[in-house]
């Protein structure tokens, strides 16, 4: 029988902050090949995605919104449960809107092997899917954070980790100021000394004057766009991102932080425009007519994201990041301009076995450096 390894919030903190670029790029591969089986049924059925059930949800009266996410893999069965919490109208200081919860990890038999706290995981495991196409891009000099949260502070550390020294400023744009410079704080105080870098952070405050010429303005030079807010509106109009030329320009986008029908994080317009494009904007790596979004899951993005359900995007229109993880050589070198340069949005709205093969190697990784808490033969 198996020993149960617990790891605890700030167990799994402490792990995540001290990973290098190497152990960044090892997990990510193992998640990338996750995302491969679930998408195309190889080489074993267990990470397939009809094995995988649909999460549920429930809403209390007082808005409390817990979700039950079970998964499976060809290692592994377990669940995932989190709770996320209105946010507060009354009070007017900075609060913690991570989702909290747990993960528990069984093996095939039924044995259980580890049980872990979610919040921090989640936020890596949701920052590290979208590293899986950042990382082919070419331009990523100018980058634009929405949000000020766990999402976007991993978005920020994963991209800096992998691709550091060409990078060269950071926009944070987040409501709250105070949130803002907290981010950037903590980034200048923890993480300064790990990067290749010289990177210029700024923020900028919706609340100040000239705030939307200057957010048209940072856009239109971004490379790179980090969408990480639980938005139930677009941030901003669709023009500012695929207005004019900015859809040859190319430009990398992930919309992660909606994740119901009601939301949308980014304008569906944009959605819209990307996939009825022409010309280099509209390749399909599958070969189908038109543009593409990628997402993390075709049926659950067809379920639960907000901007595809508004922007009536079909699934046709849909490509999983684990087929194009999957693709084949002559495939992928088809796709290489597009994935390289072109216009790439990645939306996420969370699958279970993202969190299983996250857990399944920091279980791992926590029992080689002796962390955690291990009880043999639970």
């Amino acid at each position: 029988m198996p020993p149960l390894t617990v790891l605890s919030d700030s167990v799994i903190q402490s792990l995540l902050s001290s990973l290098n670029r190497i152990e960044i790029l090892k997990i990510s591969e193992t998640l990338a090949q996750a995302l491969s089986e679930y998408s195309t049924n190889a080489p074993s059925p267990g990470y397939a995605s009809r094995y995988q059930p649909q999460r549920t949800g429930i809403t209390s009266p007082t808005g409390h919104h817990t979700l039950f996410m079970p998964f499976t893999s060809a290692t592994s069965i377990g669940s995932k449960t989190i709770c996320v919490s209105p946010p507060s109208k009354s009070s007017t200081s900075v609060q913690n809107t991570a989702p909290k919860g747990v993960i528990t990890l069984l093996d095939t038999s039924g044995n259980a092997t580890g049980l872990l706290n979610a919040e921090e995981l989640t936020a890596f495991r949701t920052s590290l899917s979208s590293m899986i196409l950042y990382k082919s891009r070419k331009r990523t000099e100018n980058i634009v954070v929405f949000g000020a949260g766990k999402q976007a502070l991993w978005h920020i550390r994963l991209a800096l980790l992998l691709r550091g020294p060409e990078i060269k400023k950071i926009t944070v744009v987040n409501r709250s100021a105070n949130r803002s410079e907290e981010l950037l704080k903590t980034l200048e105080k923890d993480d300064r000394a790990r990067w290749e870098s010289k990177v210029e952070f700024t923020a900028l405050d919706p609340l100040l004057f000239g705030y939307w010429q200057r957010l048209e303005e940072c856009l239109a030079d971004a490379d790179v766009v980090f969408c990480c807010t639980p938005s139930p509106r677009p941030l901003f109009p669709a023009r500012y991102l695929v207005g004019g030329e900015k859809l040859k320009k190319g430009c990398y986008v992930t919309a992660i932080g909606s994740h119901s029908a009601s939301m949308a994080e980014l304008d569906p317009a944009i959605f819209t425009a990307v996939v009825e494009s022409s010309g280099p904007g509209a390749f399909h790596p599958l070969g189908g007519e038109g543009g593409v979004i990628v997402v993390d899951s075709r049926k659950s993005c067809l379920l639960e994201a907000g901007e595809i359900i508004q922007g009536k995007i079909t699934g046709e229109s849909l490509v999983d990041v684990g087929e194009i993880v999957a693709l084949g050589e002559d495939e992928r070198e088809k796709a290489k301009e597009w994935l390289e340069s072109g216009f790439v949005i990645y939306k996420c709205v969370g699958i279970a076995v993202m969190d299983a093969a996250v857990a399944g190697d920091l279980v791992e990784l926590a029992r080689s450096k002796g962390v955690g808490v291990t009880i043999p033969k639970f």
